[in-house]
């Protein structure tokens, strides 16, 4: 009868398949010190029971109850990217997804000089950088660095005294941790300290006809702090 009046669609009756199973909003990468709490969903009836392939990283648990990952990510640790495959089940059969976990630190984003329009030859410098993002335990600058100047590799600080000028280039610097990495700009010139006083000292008012007179200059050049004598 039911055929003649139109579609049949049988009743569902008894334990419903699980499916569409998923750990919404489960962060890709755990950060040191971070809480975690996180039960799946799923359509489909109650499952009987998890399972998961592998070994979460230190601090996490799995309840095979109700498939919760749980616990908190000890400080300084580090799990490289892995995939666990996480599977529910009910007497209607189971289910099985991906689940990709790390921990670490945030990657640094970008690194910045913040570096004078005017450098001098013969003066000291010290450029900090600023970094958005983790904290990188690395830096590394390519090409090197003129005469004079050199990168500090746990801090990012480029220091030191150019001795010459030296025509405008760039160099990139890398700044790096276990995460990921980085890269930024760092372009300068250096020129030669304009003149702007020059004076001879031990000049006597007047000197005998005839006398061989000689006399050293000493000039000043100025520098963005002070002035040098030469």
């Amino acid at each position: 009868i039911l055929k003649d009046r139109g579609a049949f669609k049988p009743w569902t009756i008894g334990t419903q398949a699980i499916s569409n199973m998923q750990y919404k909003g489960f962060p890709n990468r755990l950060s040191p010190g971070q809480l975690v709490s996180q039960r799946p969903e799923y359509e489909g009836s109650a499952a009987t029971g998890f399972e998961i392939e592998g070994k979460l990283p230190e601090g996490l648990t799995f309840n095979k109850s109700t498939g919760e990952i749980k616990g908190r990510i000890p400080t300084g640790a580090f799990f490289e990217p892995t995939v666990f495959n996480i599977t529910a089940k009910n007497d209607a059969g189971s289910v099985s997804i991906p689940l990709s976990i790390s921990v670490g630190v945030p990657p640094p984003e970008s690194v910045v000089y913040d570096i004078p329009e005017v450098i001098y030859a013969q003066e000291p410098i010290s450029w900090t950088p600023v970094v958005t993002g983790g904290n990188p335990t690395e830096y590394f600058v390519s090409p090197a660095l003129p005469e004079g100047l050199k990168l500090n590799a746990q801090t990012g600080v480029i220091s030191g005294t150019p001795p010459g000028v030296l025509e405008p280039t760039e160099y990139t610097v890398t700044a790096k941790n276990k995460t990921g990495s980085c890269t930024g700009p760092c372009k300068f010139s250096i020129i030669e300290a304009p003149p702007v006083g020059l004076k001879y000292d031990d000049v006597k008012p007047e000197y005998p006809r005839g006398a061989v007179i000689r006399l050293n200059p000493k000039l000043t050049l100025q520098t963005l702090k002070n002035t040098t004598e030469h």
